[in-house]
């Protein structure tokens, strides 16, 4: 007796009058909940693929943590790090050079970031330097003037390996013609890839005394860059090194460094949910439509049951059940839509890419290609949302059932 609710609103589900299909709303309700909750699942799954893969090409050539200087341009000449970066999660750092500076072959310029490293310690803390072969790398040594460029900075600026490649610093010379800017010409040697938009068009790699002398500052790097086991233990180690470090030098780590992007990315992400709620939301008003219809097919059964002995209460659970029913066909089929779709991104990118042309502008979205990374917690947490404004939607209906009384009804028979 205590499941007969529950039966009764199964096969309401599937029966009506003799009919062997759920009626047209119904349907449309279902189909809306699943193309809702479908298209919610992809959109988060991407912008987190997104995301990460941001994350990861940026950590390839950006510090995971670093130390930098509090009130001068370079670290303190008597700052000994190796006193200092002992904790466990550090597995290498390295002294760099970093300033901006203007590149080009004499005709025209572009903005970069120039910075001096050392080639033997580097490749320690960089994936994308360590994955230059060594024999360029190498030719980053002091005086040589070498330098080299991310693959879309050389096409940007139209060089070939072997050019001369003149870089301006924001530092001039006094001489008898007056103030000059200071410039070098450095020799190209090599190309590197991070597969991140932003460093492989804006970034520059010489030698770390060259780039000091050229930016005129003491022979002392500008900052420490840090390499870590697990990136994401960055604020929890830049903390713990703060306590530690005298109060000429600082403490920073990709989170803080880069804390405008992936908050703007986090508030897109929050914007996107809510609005594609909505569609969900479109879906459950229709599934509220529908069981209002059913309620009053089945006003004369309703009416038998409660002469029956029935409670008001067992009435509203049958229509509850037969709401969570429709609501849990629509959430299964969506959520399978949607792990579906976003398992296959990257081949329906690539369809998409050969059948129109498109292709995905990597100065806007800094990566070149799209990835879906599926979040258990988003996929768990939009099936619940779908559920609870299913159940929220189905109240009403089983309601007004569980107010049916049975001589009115039965009388209009």
């Amino acid at each position: 007796m205590a499941f007969l609710p529950a039966k009764i609103g199964l096969r309401y589900t599937y029966a009506r009058r003799g009919s062997s299909f759920i009626g047209l709303n119904a349907i449309l309700a279902i189909v809306g909940i699943t193309i809702g909750i479908a298209a919610l699942i992809v959109v988060l799954s991407v912008m987190n693929g997104v995301v990460t893969q941001v994350r990861d090409k940026m950590l390839s050539m950006t510090a995971h943590a670093s130390i930098r200087p509090t009130f001068s341009a370079t670290i303190p000449a008597d700052f000994a790090p190796e006193n200092y970066l002992k904790d466990g999660h550090i597995i290498a750092y390295a002294p760099i050079v970093q300033g901006q500076a203007l590149i080009g072959d004499g005709q025209s310029f572009k903005g970069v970031l120039l910075q001096g490293v050392d080639p033997a310690e580097q490749s320690k803390v960089s994936e994308a330097f360590e994955m230059v072969p060594a024999e360029v790398r190498d030719q980053l040594t002091s005086g040589s003037f070498n330098v080299l460029l991310g693959d879309d900075l050389v096409t940007n600026i139209g060089a070939q390996i072997g050019d001369k490649i003149t870089i301006i610093v924001p530092k001039v010379t006094a001489s008898a013609a007056g103030l000059l800017p200071r410039l070098k010409r450095f020799t190209l040697v090599g190309t590197f890839h991070s597969g991140h938009s932003q460093f492989d068009s804006q970034v520059a790699l010489v030698n770390l005394e060259d780039a000091a002398k050229l930016l005129q500052i003491p022979p002392q790097p500008t900052s420490y860059v840090i390499m870590l086991d697990d990136p994401l233990d960055a604020p929890l180690v830049r903390d713990q090194l703060q306590n530690l470090l005298p109060q000429d030098v600082y403490a920073s780590d990709w989170s803080r460094d880069q804390a405008t992007y992936f908050s703007t990315v986090q508030t897109e992400k929050n914007a996107m949910f809510i609005i594609l709620c909505l569609i969900i939301l479109v879906a459950a008003f229709g599934l509220l439509s529908s069981m209002y219809m059913v309620v009053n097919e089945k006003r004369r059964d309703i009416a038998i049951l409660r002469t029956m002995g029935m409670t008001r209460n067992k009435i509203r659970n049958i229509f509850l059940t037969q709401g969570m029913i429709f609501g849990g066909i629509g959430t299964a089929l969506g959520v399978g839509l949607g792990v579906f779709i976003s398992l296959n991104i990257p081949a329906i990118m690539g369809f998409l890419q050969r059948r129109t042309g498109y292709e995905l502008p990597k100065e806007m979205y800094l990566v070149d290609q799209l990835s879906a990374k599926i979040d258990p917690q988003v996929v768990i947490g939009v099936s619940l949302v779908a559920l609870l404004l299913t159940l929220l939607f189905s109240v009403i209906p089983a309601y007004i059932a569980a107010r049916t009384e049975p001589a009115r009804a039965l009388s209009q028979e």
